[in-house]
């Protein structure tokens, strides 16, 4: 005799539109109900009051996965904890006038499982991901052998299972191809996590329109800190390139916390061309706030001979926007 089976009520909220075979959205009021057919496991786990709870531990797409309590996914949390993960989080279906229609996919990127659950998040369409993976493998033709990509299907390309499907490849692809140290350190690599939002920036500060220019440098930081690592050359760029921004809105409290995170990477390498340059706008930065700023004098006069000879040195900005010019250059 077979076991009875119970209905368990429950709410299940995704990010992709529900689709038909013939890949039109379903227009649904706010009192419908869509019954969704989900294999998988369920498992339950009692409370605190003794109750037993339902949740998710597996299924067989891939695509909806459970969490531990820091928020990482059970996927990511099997790879090996030093690594940086890859996990798309998200996805929505974007429509442009009556006939252009795209998945967007929004990746989460985590570096050093168990120290560090923030995420750095970047938005990517397929043919983003495409273009990257056809310039690596046309600069990397060795390298690139073995690497598996999520292939174009003509239709299909909206339905949940295709979009889980690509979602796990896209995790795996990128997995894969940042264990090579010249993919990592390609300008194709870069272009595609947060050179772009650097690049905008460039143009905001190049006119002056600093507001607008924070929270793509911002971004840019935080993606930076978990692809390179948060004492990368590149990552101090970013800092300084914030502590300007912030002094031009007058905003000091906010360029102090930069220029002292960028400081401390530094640890007094008088080789850093940024150290003499960060430590004099920090100083002024600390006169304006009312900070001690004496072991930054003292700390500065370790680096330079006299006043004519710091004088002499390039100021941040200049210095911040020679490293924009550069990427500006990268990308024509």
């Amino acid at each position: 005799m077979a076991t009875p089976k119970k209905k368990i009520s429950c709410d299940i909220s995704i990010d992709d539109p529900i689709s038909s075979d013939t890949e039109s959205e379903l227009d649904l009021a706010d009192d419908d109900v869509v019954e969704l057919n989900i294999s998988g496991t369920l498992t339950f786990s009692p409370t605190e009051d003794g109750s037993k709870t339902p949740k998710v531990t597996a299924i067989d797409t891939g695509y909806l996965r459970s969490r531990n309590d820091s928020g990482i996914s059970s996927f990511s949390a099997r790879c090996d904890a030093n690594q940086t993960l890859f996990e798309v989080i998200a996805t929505k279906t974007v429509t442009e006038g009556h006939t252009n229609k795209y998945v967007v996919y929004t990746l989460a990127v985590v570096r050093n499982i168990g120290t560090d659950s923030s995420q750095a998040l970047v938005e990517r369409r397929y043919s983003e991901f495409h273009r990257l993976n056809n310039q690596l493998r046309r600069r990397f033709p060795e390298l690139m052998q073995n690497v598996a990509f999520p292939k174009k299907t003509i239709t299909g390309n909206f339905k949940l299972q295709t979009i889980a499907e690509r979602s796990r490849g896209f995790e795996q692809f990128l997995s894969h191809i940042f264990s090579f140290e010249e993919v990592r350190n390609s300008p194709e690599f870069e272009e595609f996590f947060y050179n772009r939002d650097l690049k905008l920036a460039y143009h905001y500060v190049n006119i002056g329109d600093y507001q607008e220019a924070i929270p793509l440098l911002q971004n840019g930081l935080h993606l930076q800190e978990k692809i390179l690592g948060e004492s990368h050359s590149n990552v101090i760029e970013t800092l300084c390139a914030l502590v300007v921004t912030y002094c031009h809105i007058e905003s000091d409290a906010h360029a102090h916390s930069y220029a002292k995170a960028a400081l401390n990477l530094i640890n007094d390498d008088g080789q850093n061309i940024f150290l003499v340059p960060l430590l004099q706008t920090t100083i002024g930065i600390c006169w304006r706030i009312g900070k001690d700023k004496r072991h930054l004098e003292s700390q500065l006069s370790r680096h330079v001979s006299d006043a004519i000879d710091a004088e002499s040195r390039p100021q941040l900005e200049e210095l911040v926007m020679m490293r924009f010019k550069h990427l500006g250059e990268q990308a024509s």
